[in-house]
């Protein structure tokens, strides 16, 4: 499988989860350079990756 059909298979395959982290950060607005909540999601799911 090519590198690119891999990243296209995993982008398909969690888009879901990465839909699901915008709606929650969404949800919780900060001010600029002061993004805790939504730095700290995206870590922990990458972290998880």
């Amino acid at each position: 499988m090519s590198e690119k059909q891999q990243i296209l298979d995993y982008i398909e395959t969690n888009k879901y989860s990465y839909i699901e982290i915008s709606h929650r950060i969404h949800e919780r607005p900060e001010l600029g350079n002061e993004e805790i909540f939504a730095s700290r999601t995206l870590i922990d799911r990458l972290k998880r990756t």
